[in-house]
């Protein structure tokens, strides 16, 4: 048997243990024990990249166009 999968066996039993120990969590736990540890950071990688997707479309984007005019305008390059 490979290191990796031995280091990935004992490190979801060992965070399934660690949020049994909360019982609002035990579900929760349940969950990664059932799917494995890889999935359950697979899922946890996939909300980030929307929320972050979602912030950069909203928030950062409108700004980034703002400035982009603004230099557009005043740049002797741009006239």
């Amino acid at each position: 048997m490979k290191i990796k999968d031995k280091i990935w066996k004992y490190a979801t039993a060992a965070i399934v243990i660690l949020i049994m120990l909360n019982p609002e969590f035990a579900e929760l736990a349940l969950f990664i024990d059932a799917i494995g540890l890889e999935m359950f950071f697979m899922l946890i990688e996939v909300q980030f990249i929307a929320v972050t997707g979602a912030i950069l479309n909203t928030k950062i984007k409108p700004i980034y166009n703002y400035l982009r005019v603004l230099y557009l305008k005043n740049s002797p390059v741009g006239s």
